[in-house]
């Protein structure tokens, strides 16, 4: 019996409801670059902006509250010396 190959799968968290266009011109040029890829948008607006991403069990994590977690120390001295 031959194995179905399942499509991609990308998961993209954004901050804010993407509106049908913003959606669709994301996944029109994500499908350009991967024909057959499904792009699954979800909402987490804990992200303050920016965006996280999972693909092939890989998270990307470009998110304003992940920048702000890993310099959490840096911005803490520097509002100290002000």
């Amino acid at each position: 019996m031959k194995e179905t190959k399942k499509p991609p799968v990308l998961t993209l968290f954004l901050p804010f409801e993407a509106s049908r266009e913003f959606a669709k011109e994301i996944r029109d040029n994500l499908q350009r670059k991967t024909p057959g890829l499904i792009l699954d948008i979800k909402l987490d607006p804990t992200l303050l902006g920016g965006t996280t991403i999972v693909y092939k069990n890989q998270l990307r994590d470009y998110s304003l509250k992940e920048s702000l977690s890993q310099n959490r120390i840096k911005l803490a001295q520097k509002f100290k010396q002000m």
